[in-house]
């Protein structure tokens, strides 16, 4: 029994070593021939965005009931931003009208917010600390970073 044992022992130990000498292969050796073992060549993004009249749908969004509508509008509005597109200053307040708008969805106020953030926004201080008085929460981890920011009070 403890024959087996020590042999056992043994042989795992000399299978390590073996191992661990073994040089490692990759595709670039040409050992290997499967593509599946190879990284995909892929080409780099070509996308170009147009915004043409976008402004002026995004503004309509926001004057729509729907809530799905109005937060998508104040995404993209924020995801344009980021892109580059330039003169999103003038949709801050159809964006700070959603946000003081005290029956709208808590979704809609906190995609405004979003977006009031991302377009910096500081005129929007003063609705940003009235709004955080309200019951949602999410919106303080949004709206706290950029009142410290700005400086507000």
């Amino acid at each position: 029994m403890t024959v087996r044992f020590l042999s056992r022992t043994t042989l795992m130990f000399l299978c390590t070593g073996f191992l661990a000498q073994a040089p490692l292969r990759s595709a670039e050796d040409g050992l290997i021939d499967s593509i599946m073992y190879s990284l995909p060549n892929l080409a780099e993004n070509q996308s170009v965005f147009e915004y043409r009249n976008a402004k002026e749908l995004w503004l309509k969004a926001l004057a729509r009931p729907e809530v799905e509508m109005k937060c998508r509008a104040a995404e993209t509005i924020a995801a344009a931003h980021m892109k580059g597109v330039k003169g999103l200053e003038s949709t801050v307040p159809a964006l700070l009208a959603a946000l003081n708008e005290s029956t709208a969805h808590p979704a809609v106020r906190l995609a405004a917010a979003k977006a009031l953030v991302n377009l910096d926004a500081k005129v929007a201080a003063p609705a940003f600390f009235t709004a955080m008085q309200g019951p949602i929460l999410d919106l303080r981890e949004i709206v706290e970073p950029a009142l410290a920011k700005w400086g507000h009070e």
